[in-house]
């Protein structure tokens, strides 16, 4: 069976519960093969690849994977790689002959990859440096400039979860075609509400509370979130931090910080995010910090402890089973 993963997006479900960094608290440094640093093309495919030293970033169409290095092994043949992708580890073989690279998944990574010889790069290509969006400075704007945008995030917010209602709601009450169109409507958008964010990044800057509202505010980092776009995420986390961290919206930060985190194939700090085993059943990804360490987090942000946190998440879910918490795998 396909292995299930999916970063939980609790924002509408929790939001009534209301960086100085992006690398959160880091590990201890582990080192990318030398002979793998830098970009490959697949040969005869669509992927491409940048080993940087502690990460692999892999462009695919309009898909990015980041993956982060937990160790490397390559004493002995087949040398291996074990990266975390999503939250979860994964483990890869690699080789290097007449200058092209075999990547080979093994094990329960076989069931989301697909193995790959890929050629070298002479140079990075932009798709594959991580990189935050530019953003323009803060600046004051007409008051019906403001009520404008205010107005536009709330449309296209309620349009938004208007169309998710449909998609989470029971079989009983939406038929398969009406869940069809509604995940084909959400996706085209989102992809708009893409665009839309990213001009205004340009434009005016962050949707920061002191300017447009901590409604707007918080509408904003939920739609940026929605997009999928990573770097999108990782240009407002700071923003983010600074308006909802400990402003009473804490539970939604901690949520995208936390999504982010897996996403650039890191641990979770604050034990939002979680995933579905091979049986069904959700369980807590891997943390950064113990269970006491993040309850300690968490009561300084005024946020419940991960217990609590996590019965709601269950009933939201319609779970009579209680997640398990906590898991780590190294």
């Amino acid at each position: 069976m396909k292995r299930a993963l999916f970063h939980v997006a609790i924002f509408t479900l929790l939001l009534a519960w209301s960086v100085s960094s992006l690398a959160g608290k880091t590990p201890p440094k582990v080192a990318m093969p030398a002979s793998l640093v830098g970009a490959w093309e697949e040969v005869g495919g669509a992927r491409q690849l940048n080993f940087e030293s502690d990460r692999t970033i892999q462009q695919e169409g309009d898909n990015l994977t980041v993956r982060g290095l937990i160790r490397s092994e390559t004493r002995k043949a087949p040398h291996l790689l074990v990266l975390r992708s999503n939250g979860l580890s994964e483990t890869w073989t690699f080789k290097i002959e007449k200058d092209l690279l075999t990547l080979e998944p093994t094990g329960s990574a076989q069931e989301d990859n697909r193995k790959g010889v890929f050629r070298r790069l002479d140079h990075v290509p932009p798709n594959l440096k991580l990189e935050p969006l530019p953003v323009s400075a803060a600046k004051a704007l007409p008051p019906e400039r403001i009520q404008a945008i205010q107005q536009e995030f709330k449309d296209r917010f309620d349009r938004e979860q208007a169309l998710l209602k449909v998609l989470s709601s029971p079989e009983e009450q939406v038929t398969k075609e009406q869940k069809q169109k509604a995940k084909e409507q959400v996706i085209k958008e989102q992809k708009d509400n893409l665009g839309y964010l990213t001009r205004l990044l340009k434009e005016v800057g962050w949707l920061d509370s002191a300017r447009f509202g901590a409604k707007t505010s918080v509408q904003a980092v939920i739609m940026a979130k929605h997009t999928h776009d990573l770097r999108l995420t990782m240009t407002l986390l700071p923003y983010a931090e600074h308006d909802l961290k400990d402003s009473g919206d804490g539970q939604t930060y901690a949520v995208l910080y936390d999504a982010l985190q897996l996403e650039l194939g890191r641990k979770q700090l604050y034990g939002t995010q979680v995933a579905k085993d091979r049986d069904g059943h959700l369980f807590v990804l891997p943390m950064q910090e113990s269970k006491d360490q993040v309850n300690r987090r968490l009561a300084r942000m005024g946020l419940p402890d991960i217990d609590e946190y996590l019965t709601v998440l269950s009933q939201a879910y319609g779970s009579k089973q209680k997640i398990p918490c906590c898991r780590q795998d190294g």
